[in-house]
């Protein structure tokens, strides 16, 4: 399993829990930030509150079907952002952000519930008992 010190959690607070969603289902393959980490980082992705329509529309634009119900403030699942590029081809990349290059992601097992941060995080203690197997 990971260290401690190899983890990070991520907040998915913008744009909110339909593209945490993507992210945990291996959906979205970029994530689009201001600034970019020092190393590769495994994230843990958490859904906040809010529910954005207009990202529901772009998700159903790429001709994903959208699951009924999502979880909230909630971990939901853990991606590896293993490189950084400012001009990503993907279609979930932003003009002017740093595009998190998202690997080997993990839908938890079960949703650990947690408040979540607009900033990575220290991760709650047990997490892992919530994802398969991860190394």
């Amino acid at each position: 399993r990971p260290r401690r010190q190899d983890m990070d959690g991520a907040a998915q607070g913008r744009p909110g829990r339909r593209l945490a969603w993507a992210i945990a289902s291996g959906l979205k393959d970029t994530e689009n930030r201001p600034w970019k980490p020092a190393r590769p980082v495994r994230l843990l992705i958490h859904a906040g509150l809010t529910f954005d329509r207009r990202s529901a529309a772009f998700i159903a634009g790429l001709g994903i079907a959208l699951p009924q119900t999502f979880e909230h403030r909630a971990i939901i699942g853990t991606a590896v952002a293993a490189a950084y590029t400012t001009d990503s081809p993907s279609s979930w990349a932003e003009p002017g952000m740093w595009h998190w290059q998202l690997t080997a992601a993990v839908p938890a097992i079960t949703p650990i519930p947690f408040r979540g941060y607009r900033r990575l995080f220290t991760p709650p203690p047990g997490w892992q008992d919530h994802f398969p197997p991860l190394m």
